[in-house]
C-alpha cells in the first residue's frame, strides 16, 4: 500500500510530497505453536520508487507520519495486505522452489481476553454520580483478576 502527504520546511516555506509505502514481513514461528508472525513496516521515497537511504531521516519520518496510525488503521492495513496475498483466493500461497509451495491461512488468530477496555468518553454517567465504579462494566461479569473472597487458593 502506498499513499504520501505534503510537507512544508518552516524555513524555506518549500512543500515536498513523500510517499509512504506499507509493506509487510512474514516470520514463520515455531513455539508454542506454529504460526506465522506479520511484522509491519512503512518506508518513504521522495520519487514514489527510491527508497531514502538515510535510516535516521527514515524513523524521523516513520515517527512522523505514523504517529496518528491508531491500532485500527496498523490492523486494517495488515489484513489488507494479507487479503492481497491470498490473491483472490482465501489462502496465501508461497512458491517455495520450481515445484514446491507453502499454503497459510491468512486469518488471525482469534482469542477472548480476561481484561478489556472501554473508552472513557463511551460511559454514560447518571446525574447522581460522578464517577463511574466498573468503567462500564456489567456487575455480574466475573473478574478474572480479582482476589479469592474466601481468601483461599483453589
Amino acid at each position: 500500500m502506498v499513499g504520501y502527504s505534503t510537507r512544508t520546511n518552516p524555513t524555506t516555506g518549500v512543500s515536498a510530497k513523500r510517499h509512504w509505502h506499507y509493506a509487510v514481513q512474514a516470520r514463520p514461528q515455531v513455539h508454542p505453536t506454529l504460526a506465522y508472525i506479520f511484522k509491519s513496516h512503512v518506508l518513504f521515497t521522495s520519487d514514489g520508487k527510491t527508497i531514502w537511504e538515510s535510516k535516521k531521516k527514515l524513523a524521523s519520518a516513520r515517527r512522523s507520519q505514523c504517529k496518528s496510525w491508531w491500532n485500527d488503521e496498523w490492523r486494517d492495513r495488515a489484513l489488507a495486505a494479507a487479503n492481497y496475498l491470498c490473491d483472490g483466493t482465501d489462502k496465501i500461497t508461497l512458491t517455495l522452489g520450481s515445484k514446491a509451495t507453502l499454503t497459510i491461512p491468512p486469518m488471525p488468530a482469534l482469542f477472548c481476553s480476561p481484561v478489556s477496555y472501554t473508552d472513557p468518553q463511551l460511559l454514560r454517567f447518571s446525574e447522581d454520580d460522578e464517577t463511574a465504579d466498573d468503567y462500564g462494566r456489567d456487575t455480574g461479569d466475573e473478574d478474572a483478576f480479582e482476589d479469592d473472597p474466601e481468601g483461599g487458593a483453589e
